[in-house]
C-alpha cells in the first residue's frame, strides 16, 4: 500500500464528527462529484449506500486526502465486510480508492 491514499466517501463519513471518532484526527478532504457511478443500496442490507460502476451518472461526496495505513485500518473496521476496496485512476493520474459492496466471501479488495 502507498504511504498516503486518498478516499473518496459517500455516507456517514461525509460527517466531520463520525470521521474524527473513527479515525481520531482531523483529515484534509475536498468534495467532490465522482463521475461513471452511480449511488444505490447495498443488496443484502438496503439501509446502507454502496456505489457502483454506472456510465452516463454521479455521486456526490468527498475525497478524504493523505490518509495514512493506520486511518485506512480504523476505516476498514467501521465498513466492515459488507464493503470491499476498489480504486481508480483520477483524472491527474492519482489513485482514488472507495468502498462499493462486498460479495460476502470476505473480499476486503487489494488495498490491504
Amino acid at each position: 500500500m502507498p504511504n498516503r491514499v486518498n478516499l473518496f466517501v459517500y455516507g456517514t463519513l461525509m460527517d466531520s464528527m463520525t470521521r474524527n471518532i473513527i479515525i481520531g484526527r482531523l483529515v484534509d478532504y475536498k468534495y467532490r462529484t465522482l463521475k461513471g457511478f452511480e449511488r444505490g443500496k447495498l443488496s443484502f442490507n438496503p439501509a446502507y449506500p454502496t456505489i457502483y460502476k454506472q456510465q452516463g451518472k454521479s455521486v456526490k461526496g468527498m475525497i478524504l486526502e493523505n490518509l495514512t495505513f493506520d486511518d485506512m485500518l480504523k476505516i476498514v473496521k467501521y465498513e466492515t465486510d459488507m464493503y470491499k476496496i476498489e480504486s481508480f485512476l483520477d483524472d491527474d493520474y492519482s489513485m482514488i480508492y472507495y468502498f462499493m459492496e462486498s460479495n460476502g466471501q470476505n473480499d476486503r479488495g487489494a488495498l490491504l
